[in-house]
């Protein structure tokens, strides 16, 4: 009989769920966060996607790569389909289902440590799994949920492959088949499978190494038909096999020791990058050290190769990692953790507890901060979608059916939070009615053929900036070349000697001939210069005398002195040192 299958008593028993409780508790807290964040990135594009209006639309998803040159039917078309049905376009349902989903993976974890190890040394690995800070984005970003999803079907499909082999149950055998199926569906790094399960058979059951060629099968098919795909190429993403793939080896080994780039920056003042390294290495030497002092070598070699397996489908990406890809190999990496914990043998143990504290105890100091913070910026990232999307109405009811509206101001980085315009057509804004600056790179050179040619008198303009949607429809139609290419304001020299050089102040982009400028002074907001006048290269020297005070002055904002209103103001942002 494996250690750990013991059965504990009826007391110990209910201890060992209660502490499961509250370990599922614990990551409900941690990620409690999630909910308050909204739709955002990939999010919108599969919104509008999955609204199939027929069993037969819907069916198709299941016998083709999806637009992102992936097959995940069940983690992205389906779970947004349903989910539609079901929460309509409310985020925290969406968001429910992601934690509910971590949370099964986090249960799973433990019912498979308790296949090898005993309880408390499970309950600790499982812990560090369900805490752990990697796992941040694919709770908190609902387009992510793939990651869960899959890794709850590797670990069922793991489990029933136990049970067959252990117990000579033919029917476990049978569903381990399929539910790797649906981890096929739900992301791509299920191919592993079938690798993993070899290992157990290596390790623990010889004569169970044939039952796996069933699951390399699916493995091989699913490889054949994406190399052969005239669709897509054999991976989702370029790929790397040089030194760039020695840093992603570095950035993950550290992201599993828990050192987030938030917690290396904020928390430690440090440079992430220059500490991947060092981190690195420390990481390896603590998992070489758990396999040498791991009570049964068996179960820690085990781990170990998962963990290496694991990690072998998301190593090899060009400038496309991130942690929450980790979370096959976190699943392997509580397993050894779980292998190399020593079982107390009652309250009193000092030996026995310590390390299972020490790690609690660790977990508590890297998750949830890092966790926190990351999470209040990528919902902070999310609401800037939201803000938007929230004026569109007051803007919808401004501009007729018949009319086209552009929309200037939007950065990239809001762009990148849209996806484009697919936000707005997932909200059932027209991108025939609202056209956003950015997206399509013509744009610009038609808005100039109007002009020349009937006008634009019948087209609508609408500025982001500060956070709100300004109309600017009139100087829009007066002047549209204002808008077409972002306002700045270049001021030379960078560093200025008081009493001895002159500053050259340039409006660019920016047709006026008089301007206001909001500034600051050594970070204090001082009252706006106004009617500051340009010539006609839109530009203005001025000789800086002694008396000019001293500091950096950082310039935020410019506007036509001819129209003093608040809402013409155009953000901007350049600082000058006056000494």
């Amino acid at each position: 009989m494996e250690p750990g299958l013991l059965q504990p008593s009826e007391p110990r028993r209910r201890l060992q769920w209660a502490a499961l409780v509250v370990v599922l508790l614990a990551a409900l807290y941690v990620y409690r966060g999630a909910f308050q964040g909204f739709f955002v990135q990939d999010d919108y594009g599969w919104l509008e996607s999955t609204r199939f209006s027929s069993f037969r639309e819907y069916a198709g998803i299941f016998f083709r790569f999806n637009p992102a040159l992936s097959y995940r039917p069940l983690s992205q078309e389906t779970f947004f389909f349903l989910a539609q049905k079901v929460f309509g376009m409310w985020p925290p349902g969406f968001h429910l289902v992601s934690v509910l989903v971590h949370l099964l993976a986090v249960l799973l974890v433990f019912l498979i440590s308790r296949r090898f190890c005993p309880v408390a040394p499970s309950l600790a690995g499982t812990f560090f799994f369900a805490l752990h800070s990697a796992q941040m984005r694919s709770v908190y970003w609902i387009s992510a949920i793939a990651e869960p999803m899959a890794l709850v079907f590797i670990l069922t499909s793991i489990l029933f492959f136990i049970r067959y082999d252990r117990g000579n149950d033919r029917r476990a055998y049978f569903f381990s088949l399929p539910a790797m199926g649906l981890g096929m569906m739900s992301k791509e790094s299920t191919l592993t499978l079938p690798v993993v399960l070899a290992l157990y058979s290596i390790f623990y059951s010889r004569r169970r190494i044939l039952s796996t060629l069933p699951f390399f099968a699916v493995s091989g098919l699913y490889a054949v038909l994406r190399m052969t795909s005239k669709a897509v190429g054999a991976a989702p993403y370029p790929l790397t096999f040089g030194p760039e793939a020695l840093g992603n080896l570095a950035s993950y080994f550290t992201w599993a020791a828990g050192f987030t780039d938030t917690l290396l920056g904020v928390k430690l003042g440090r440079e992430p990058a220059s500490c991947y390294p060092v981190i690195a290495v420390a990481f390896a030497l603590a998992v070489a050290l758990l396999v040498w002092s791991a009570r049964d070598r068996k179960p820690a070699g085990f781990a170990l190769l998962w963990f290496a397996v694991a990690l072998q489908p998301i190593l090899y990406f060009w400038k496309h990692i991130d942690p929450y890809y980790l979370a096959p190999a976190l699943a392997a990496l509580a397993l050894l953790i779980a292998a190399s914990l020593p079982e107390p043998r009652g309250i009193l143990d000092w030996k026995g507890i310590l390390p299972a504290a020490a790690l609690a105890g660790y977990v508590l100091w890297f998750a949830p901060p890092s966790i926190r913070l990351e999470g209040q910026w990528w919902n902070e990232r999310a609401m800037v979608g939201k803000r938007i999307l929230d004026q569109m109405p007051a803007v919808d009811r401004q501009v007729p059916d018949d009319r086209i509206a552009y929309i200037f101001g939007l950065t990239d980085l809001d762009l990148g939070i849209l996806q484009n315009d697919a936000a707005f057509k997932a909200f059932g804004f027209s991108i025939t009615k609202y056209i956003l600056m950015g997206v399509d790179p013509e744009t610009p050179r038609q808005i100039r053929t109007l002009q020349a040619g009937a006008g634009l008198w019948d087209y609508y303009c609408f500025l982001y900036a500060r956070g709100t949607l300004f109309n600017m429809t009139e100087e829009f139609r007066r002047n549209p070349q204002n808008f077409l290419n972002p306002v700045g304001l270049r001021v030379t020299p960078a560093e200025i000697q008081s009493g001895m050089d002159t500053m050259t102040v340039e409006a660019v982009n920016f047709d006026a001939g008089f301007i206001d400028l909001m500034y600051t002074l050594d970070g204090k907001p001082m009252p706006p210069v106004t009617y500051w006048k340009l010539d006609p290269d839109h530009r203005a020297r001025v000789f800086v005398d002694g008396s000019t005070p001293k500091g950096l002055y950082h310039f935020v904002a410019l506007r036509d002195s001819d129209y003093p209103d608040d809402s013409r103001w155009y953000p901007i942002d350049v600082r000058v040192v006056v000494r």
